[in-house]
């Protein structure tokens, strides 16, 4: 029930400032300590998140951005859209400039910081950061499912680093064997 209120506008919450975004992050961990009710005070919520199997709010939001976004592409609808995204006509000729690996979606350089974090541009990174997806104008059926996978792997990965920089418990005593092997 709650993510339908994180997920209406996710595409537009992606300028957020670092206040803003640090907001909804609390909001969501409240959600999580809502979930479990027990979980102390000054204790990180992350393990508790992702033993739910949730996706970080940040992530989230890349999450729904993805979604959004292959839709439009292999809808071709809405037109307006659709048009914002442009692919490369031949990839061999862009391989020869060695300052960007080969993808299929490209954008012009953004000149502007609202350019930058604007909806196509956030969409074309984050798809070309895909490794599930190779053409997304011919998503494979369960893509959303290997979208949300590919994240939440991601995010176990950044638990695993900030634990392992910070001298963090990975795994809390309530949470033993809920969490993804170290």
């Amino acid at each position: 029930m709650i993510f339908a209120t994180f997920d209406y506008g996710s595409s537009v919450f992606y300028d957020l400032n670092k206040e803003q975004s640090l907001q909804l992050h609390r909001l969501h961990n409240a959600c999580v300590r809502f979930v479990y009710g027990t979980i102390p005070h000054r204790a990180h919520v992350t393990p508790y998140r992702l033993a739910l199997g949730w996706l970080s709010a940040q992530r989230r939001r890349d999450y729904n951005i993805i979604v959004q976004a292959i839709n439009v592409i292999s809808r071709q609808s809405p037109k307006p859209l659709s048009g914002l995204f442009t692919f490369r006509a031949n990839r061999l000729l862009h391989r020869a400039a060695r300052r960007q690996p080969p993808r299929e979606l490209t954008h012009k350089a953004a000149r502007t910081q609202a350019l930058h974090n604007s909806f196509a541009y956030t969409a074309t990174r984050l798809i070309n950061n895909l490794p599930c997806i190779e053409d997304p104008r011919h998503p494979p059926r369960s893509f959303k499912e290997m979208i949300r996978a590919h994240l939440f792997h991601q995010d176990v990965q950044d638990w695993k680093k900030r634990c392992s920089d910070e001298n963090l418990e990975y795994e809390p005593l309530p949470l033993r064997n809920r969490l993804p092997p170290m």
